[in-house]
């Protein structure tokens, strides 16, 4: 006759040992940066607010845009407020503190510049590109286009920047990037 493994304490007694709730996140918003109307966008569409309850948001930073989030979607909110402009930092809150699985990365110190050469052929296409990668007005997208060669963006990583260099050139455009 086979012997059954030797029962716990804690199993005797009818208690299970309960596991932690895994960590929740928490986006907050430090300041909202120079393109305040990019980062009310972001915070509006993150959130669900309207225009008014998300400008309020972020004219009154630092505050919590979102609590009880899971790291990826907590990550992927701050990396488009700091693409939109602003800063931004996750906090840990509930269950147990996470163990830091890998050194923070070292912020790259340079900062890149976009800059518009022309508009090419389809004008149209890029001034909407403008338009979204900047936050201006239809008007402003297309007087920046209007006076290239101009700086669409600075102080972007540069990730950022390339990502914003090829959607000008997809739009067919011709951009550079370059250091301030």
């Amino acid at each position: 006759m086979a012997r059954l493994p030797r029962r716990t304490p804690a199993v005797r007694r009818g208690r299970v040992a309960a596991t932690p709730p895994p960590p929740t996140f928490t986006v907050v918003l430090l300041s909202g940066g120079a393109n305040l109307l990019a980062v009310v966008k972001t915070v509006k569409d993150a959130t669900g607010m309207g225009l008014k309850e998300a400008k309020d948001l972020v004219d009154h930073a630092p505050r919590v845009v979102r609590e009880g989030l899971d790291r990826a979607t907590a990550e992927y909110l701050q990396h488009n407020l700091i693409a939109a402009g602003a800063e931004a930092e996750i906090t840990t809150s509930g269950g147990e503190p996470e163990e830091p699985s890998k050194p923070p990365p070292v912020p790259d110190p340079l900062t890149f510049s976009v800059r518009l050469l022309s508009a090419g052929g389809n004008k149209l296409a890029v001034v909407k590109t403008v338009k979204d990668a900047t936050g201006l007005g239809l008007k402003e997208a297309k007087d920046l286009v209007d006076q290239a060669p101009k700086v669409v963006r600075e102080g972007l990583d540069h990730a950022t920047a390339d990502y914003l260099m090829q959607n000008l050139i997809a739009a067919g455009a011709e951009a550079e990037i370059t250091q301030p």
